[in-house]
C-alpha cells in the first residue's frame, strides 16, 4: 500500500505542476510570452516545493503545517485547471489528490 501512495503522490505532484504550467500558458496570446509565463509558473511551483515539502529540505515543513501546504497548492492546482476550462479535471485531480492526502495521512508518511 505504502508503493501506491508513492506512485499516487507523485503522479498528483506532476499534474499539480503541468497544472500551474497550463494556466500560466493560458494567460498569454503569443507564443513567447505564453511559454514564459507557463515556465514561471512551474518554475515558483517547484521552488516553493523544493523549499517546503521535499523530503530532503532543510527546510521541510513538520507534517501540520506539511499538510496544509500540500492542501493550498493542491487547492491552486485544482483551481488553475477550472480557470483554465477544465473543470472535469479539476474534479478529477482534486479527488486524486484529496485520496494521496488521506492515504498518506492513514500510513503516516505525509
Amino acid at each position: 500500500m505504502l508503493a501506491l501512495n508513492n506512485l499516487l503522490a507523485l503522479l498528483v505532484e506532476l499534474a499539480a505542476l503541468a497544472a500551474c504550467a497550463r494556466w500560466g500558458w493560458s494567460r498569454f496570446e503569443g507564443l513567447v510570452p505564453a511559454a514564459l509565463a507557463a515556465l514561471a509558473c512551474a518554475g515558483i511551483f517547484v521552488l516553493l516545493w523544493a523549499i517546503y515539502a521535499a523530503p530532503k529540505s532543510k527546510h521541510r515543513l513538520a507534517p501540520p503545517g506539511l499538510l496544509a501546504f500540500k492542501i493550498a497548492i493542491f487547492t491552486g492546482a485544482t483551481a488553475a485547471l477550472g480557470a483554465t476550462g477544465s473543470a472535469a479535471a479539476a474534479i478529477l485531480f482534486a479527488l486524486a489528490a484529496a485520496s494521496q492526502l488521506a492515504l498518506a495521512g492513514r500510513h503516516g508518511v505525509l
